[in-house]
């Protein structure tokens, strides 16, 4: 069950490039909408340079990302927590952030309220 759970959110993350990137810093929580890749069950996404959250996982580098479902379900999304890494980038504009996943939850309201899958590594 947990290996078909496992590739059931490989294929949710493959099937999305869309997500709402989350930090904690000084002054509280900070979101920044990011483009992501994902090989197997970690995510590599693309911040804007100007983006607060890269400022803020350089001193907590526990990240949260949200990823809706939006073209299939709306009513579906995915809860990713996990420890980011800032990786060195050419490109001016972008920096990439590897996440390692701690914790992913599946959230499906279609099959009633609070239906979660979580997925603990």
């Amino acid at each position: 069950m947990l290996d078909e759970l496992r590739e059931r959110v490989i294929a949710y993350l493959s099937h999305n490039q869309v997500c709402v990137l989350c930090t904690n810093g000084c002054n509280g929580a900070w979101s920044v909408i990011a483009q992501y890749q994902n090989r197997g069950l970690e995510l590599e996404c693309r911040v804007p340079r100007w983006a607060d959250a890269i400022y803020h996982l350089e001193q907590d580098p526990h990240a949260l990302v949200i990823i809706l479902d939006a073209q299939t379900s709306p009513s579906r999304w995915m809860q990713y927590r996990g420890v980011a890494r800032i990786i060195a980038s050419p490109d001016d504009r972008y920096v990439a952030i590897h996440i390692a996943p701690e914790r992913v939850d599946l959230i499906d309201e279609k099959q009633g309220y609070g239906k979660r899958e979580t997925l603990d590594l």
